[in-house]
C-alpha cells in the first residue's frame, strides 16, 4: 500500500480534518506528523504569542485550539 504523509504546523492527529479526507484516500496509508508533536504543555506555553504579535492559529493534539506567533524576531 502506498503511504501519504500529512504534515501540520500544529500537533497530530488532526481529528478535525483527517477523518473527512480518509474516504477519498482508500488506496493510501495516511501517516500524520505535526511540527509540534512531542511538546509538553510547558513547551507549548513558551511558544505562545506575546501581546502585539501576529497569531498563527494551530490545532493541538485532539483538536484543541492553540495559537503561535505568526512572526518572531522580525522574521516572517
Amino acid at each position: 500500500m502506498k503511504k501519504l504523509g500529512a504534515i501540520t504546523i500544529g500537533q497530530s492527529p488532526r481529528v478535525d480534518v483527517t477523518p473527512e479526507m480518509l474516504p477519498f484516500l482508500t488506496e493510501f496509508q495516511v501517516v500524520e506528523k505535526g511540527a509540534l508533536d512531542g511538546l509538553g504543555p510547558e513547551e507549548l506555553a513558551a511558544l505562545a504569542p506575546k501581546p502585539g504579535e501576529n497569531v498563527l492559529p494551530v490545532s493541538g493534539a485532539g483538536g484543541s485550539a492553540e495559537g503561535l506567533p505568526g512572526t518572531r524576531g522580525g522574521q516572517a
